[in-house]
């Protein structure tokens, strides 16, 4: 019972990860885009 918790935790724990790297990866290319825009101007 222990180990199901356990390995549940860890899934859990990827899923929540991966899609927070997810969103901090499309703002720093939405700010990345902002800024290179900025510099043409």
């Amino acid at each position: 019972m222990r180990l199901i918790k356990l390995l549940g935790g860890i899934v859990g724990a990827l899923l929540t990860g991966s899609y927070f790297y997810q969103r901090s990866n499309e703002m720093m290319r939405a700010e990345s885009k902002s800024i290179h825009t900025g510099i043409k101007r």
